[in-house]
């Protein structure tokens, strides 16, 4: 059976495919890091059970995007200059289930959750 997972930031609202979607950015299972259709080596891999948070710092200029696997953090996986663009969050999954929490269980490596923010 495949499994695939990733969790994005991207413009696109509606789009069913991010990773080729300009001013997109996640992070998959298979530990790469994808925007803009460009997959590197970011972080370790992931399987089903395992906990990602997503951090997208916009305090700074530029915005951040980091990424955490059962709570340690991976580091900073994206620098993304200001364009005026909403970003929308994504779980992108097949054959596997997903719990999204965007209300948090309070700070979390100096983010707060997605509610309180």
């Amino acid at each position: 059976m495949d499994h695939s997972s990733v969790t994005w930031f991207s413009s696109c609202a509606v789009c069913v495919s991010r990773d080729q979607v300009p001013d997109s950015f996640g992070y998959g299972i298979s530990g790469k890091k994808a925007s803009n259709g460009i997959f590197t080596n970011y972080g370790p891999t992931f399987a089903p059970g395992d906990e990602i948070l997503c951090f997208l710092d916009t305090t700074r200029v530029p915005a951040t995007v980091s990424f955490s696997l059962n709570a340690k953090l991976i580091g900073e996986a994206f620098a993304i200059p200001p364009n005026g663009k909403p970003l929308f969050p994504h779980v992108l999954i097949k054959n596997m289930a997903a719990t999204l929490d965007f209300e948090g269980r309070g700070t979390v490596n100096g983010f707060q959750p997605w509610a309180g923010a």
